[in-house]
């Protein structure tokens, strides 16, 4: 199968799940994936897909992204993937860099994502039977030649045990900060919210701390967060909130409460399901320095600003990945290629 015969396949399936989205039968497909999983609800695992169809299955964007597959020809191999099961379709990106480079992918899904995952393999083989031949579904990965693998800190010291004669890419926790001007529109308030909240806030892109600039008034902001009040009523979101709201109280914690979410000033750049953390910052100069510490475990979003950071994701589209997007910056496609070349 050549890349062009793969693209075409890809194309397709863009196509197909596009049209299937206006089918009653994929709502009932979306309430299997919540069944799987309670955290994929419909409303964001529609998204999920809606974004894969717009931003990797679209022609123009897969034909640029695989111009250099075109030009940098190598040999083929097995890529065993161990995808992490955070957010919907969060492994379809090590994937389709898989497939589009021609290698055979052995991918051990986790629980949380198996049913969309599976329903894009479907597809792809109901498109095209032969990509069966490219893609296995296994619950043990034997017999590969390189790994790409996403988990937590303590997952990952794990992966780099048990792979370690492999090539690979081994992904750690991750996060976003946002840094906010001294006067936040409320268009950017907003796309601020969707960084936040998409997900319900448990990807890596998802941003769990504000840096806010001296003199700036946090409550200005909290008004912008209102569209997303309805996760306060989602069981395992609305627990984790008042766990951490009682920790808060009990203790004495300073912090603002939207009613479903807690802003709370803390130095850390993580925070729990339900809390986002803030701290103040004087100059941009002096945040750089403090981002610079961090850099190899966050992304930082803000709006246009002169912001000195190596990369810098607008407000509102950490969530909106393209193919070019890579996770931690490292380039899926130049790995595949590197450690396969003929």
């Amino acid at each position: 199968m050549q890349l062009h015969d793969r693209i075409e396949i890809l194309i397709e399936v863009g196509k197909v799940w596009k049209s299937n989205l206006l089918n009653p039968t994929f709502d009932d497909l979306l309430l299997r994936v919540e069944n799987e999983n309670p955290w994929f609800v419909p409303r964001f695992a529609r998204q999920s897909v809606e974004l894969a169809i717009s931003n990797y299955l679209d022609a123009d964007a897969l034909w640029k992204w695989a111009g250099k597959v075109r030009e940098k020809p190598f040999q083929q191999g097995t890529v065993a993937l161990v995808p992490a099961g955070n957010i919907p379709l969060v492994g379809l990106h090590d994937l389709l860099s898989v497939f589009v480079t021609g290698h055979k992918a052995q991918i051990k899904l986790s629980g949380k994502d198996k049913t969309l995952m599976t329903y894009f393999i479907d597809t792809m083989m109901g498109i095209e039977p032969k990509t069966a031949d490219m893609i296995a579904v296994l619950d043990r990965l034997a017999n590969f030649d390189a790994v790409i693998a996403t988990g937590s800190n303590n997952t990952n010291r794990y992966f780099e045990r048990y792979f370690s004669k492999y090539p690979s890419i081994l992904r750690k926790n991750r996060t976003s900060v946002a840094v906010l001007p001294l006067h936040m529109d409320e268009k950017h308030g907003h796309l601020l919210a969707d960084d936040i909240f998409t997900y319900f806030g448990l990807g890596c892109r998802n941003v769990t701390k504000l840096f806010v600039p001296s003199g700036f008034d946090l409550t200005s902001v909290l008004p912008y967060m209102e569209p997303y009040a309805w996760i306060g009523h989602h069981n395992k979101y609305h627990n984790n909130y008042m766990y951490q709201k009682s920790v808060f109280l009990i203790n004495g914690v300073s912090h603002f409460d939207t009613g479903f979410a807690l802003f709370h000033e803390s130095e850390e750049l993580n925070s729990p399901i339900g809390v986002v953390n803030f701290s103040y910052y004087k100059a941009l100069d002096e945040l750089e320095a403090l981002l610079e510490q961090s850099w190899d475990g966050i992304q930082v979003v803000s709006t246009p600003c002169n912001l000195h950071v190596p990369t810098r994701i607008e407000m509102g589209n950490t969530q909106c990945p393209g193919l070019l997007d890579y996770p931690d910056g490292k380039d899926t496609l130049a790995f595949l290629a590197s450690w396969a070349r003929g």
